[in-house]
């Protein structure tokens, strides 16, 4: 009856759609082919050759962007070529949530793609390119796709699953509008990003002058002393309970994994751990409760990451966990001070199996330090540039996150724009 009409909208394959919206398989509006696969020493040379992690990244692909290349003969080149307006999907995946995802090709110089990429060349002009770039992120054609992909250990789609593909089609100046929009919110992300990049490179410039000394703040007296690990705190190792014992897991304890400090991207404090230990799971192992403001420094696999601790917690043995004495060093400095000897950590490890960082070597690293407080007055600066990186990436995330809703809004029909 009357209630399953939705004024201005029509019910198709899709959903409801707006009215003046067409539909159309994609093997009406795209021509779709394979990728070359050229042998091994053809690559790293030659024409920029686009592969999977280039569709990956983003939603537009310039030439300067795609890393690799390919030396080709010109007749393999004319058939695999990649030209403005090219849509480009990658055809196998790791989970089924990324098979065919795609990228446009939106720039003039020549390259060309790989055989794990399928190529869609616009038939006619009913698609405005730009749109394109945004039109496969839509929930109605992500869900097809998603269906479509087969296979158990690796997913994979093929030409004919994506000429099924059912494709929304809004006239021409909406598609243009909805594509400026979009792009709008993109310039935003990418000036943000950019601002980020700039506030990353000043603070690698500011630690390289205050944490060497180089560069001191006017009112400074005092020497820099040379001190090791073990002159300024106590290391603790951790520990890890019997996985088999559910007594021992599932508490209250944080209980630190170096995968939880990659977790973290570079932040400087963690507050929660993936996995909780109990009292008794502390007392059954070699970890150790540590308090609130101790460094957690990762010792086995990604050797070098820290963090410090906002909260109490414990670790696994991948860790040498540093308290300091609050009378000789700063814990803020001393952590931005063990970022910079990543490298002559990770030199310091050894082992057969894989690479470990010693108590005994840990214990023995020698760091630089100014009298306490200037020691402090470093950290801070540091610190407010840190917050500021932060609040730019939460910035940026925002927006990320706004327009994503945006476009499903847009893309499905839902929100409509008006075109003057």
């Amino acid at each position: 009856g009357k209630m399953n009409k939705k004024p201005g909208y029509k019910k198709t394959k899709l959903g409801w759609i707006p009215e003046e919206w067409k539909i159309k398989k994609l093997g009406k509006l795209f021509e779709f082919r394979n990728g070359v696969n050229a042998s091994k020493e053809d690559y790293g040379k030659g024409i920029k050759f686009v592969n999977v992690m280039d569709v990956f990244g983003n939603t537009f692909i310039t030439e300067e962007q795609v890393l690799g290349s390919v030396q080709l003969s010109d007749k393999q080149i004319d058939k695999n070529l990649v030209i403005r307006g090219d849509i480009l999907f990658n055809r196998t995946s790791e989970t089924q949530d990324e098979i065919g995802l795609t990228a446009l090709y939106n720039d003039d110089t020549k390259a060309v793609f790989g055989g794990f990429v399928i190529r869609g060349r616009p038939k006619n002009n009913l698609l405005d390119h730009k749109y394109n770039g945004y039109s496969f992120q839509s929930g109605l054609i992500r869900k097809q796709i998603i269906s479509k992909g087969q296979g158990a250990i690796r997913v994979n789609i093929g030409q004919s699953d994506l000429e099924q593909v059912i494709f929304p089609i809004p006239p021409l100046p909406e598609q243009k509008k909805i594509a400026e929009i979009l792009s709008t919110w993109d310039e935003a992300i990418q000036k943000t990003e950019a601002l980020i990049q700039k506030k990353e490179q000043l603070k690698k410039g500011l630690m390289q002058q205050l944490l060497t000394g180089k560069t001191r703040f006017d009112g400074f007296e005092g020497e820099w002393r040379e001190l090791r690990i073990s002159q300024i705190g106590s290391v603790t190792l951790g520990g890890t309970p019997s996985t088999t014992d559910t007594d021992f897991w599932n508490g209250e304890i944080n209980w630190c994994t170096p995968t939880d400090i990659t977790a973290l991207k570079g932040k400087k404090y963690i507050s929660r751990t993936e996995r909780r230990i109990t009292d008794k799971g502390l007392s059954s192992s070699s970890a150790k409760l540590l308090d609130a403001g101790t460094i957690v420094v990762c010792t086995r696999a990604t050797i070098g990451d820290l963090a410090i601790a906002k909260k109490s917690i414990s670790t696994n043995q991948g860790f040498k966990n540093l308290t300091l004495d609050s009378k000789k060093a700063d814990i803020e400095f001393i952590y931005y001070l063990l970022l910079t000897k990543k490298k002559e950590l990770i030199r310091k490890s050894s082992g057969s199996t894989f690479l470990e960082l010693s108590s005994k070597d840990f214990k023995k690293i020698e760091l630089e330090l100014p009298p306490l407080n200037e020691q402090k007055k470093i950290a801070h600066v540091l610190s407010e540039i840190d917050s500021e990186i932060q609040s730019l990436g939460d910035q940026r995330n925002s927006l990320e996150f706004q327009k994503k809703g945006l476009m499903q809004q847009l893309l499905t029909g839902k929100k409509r724009v008006s075109v003057s």
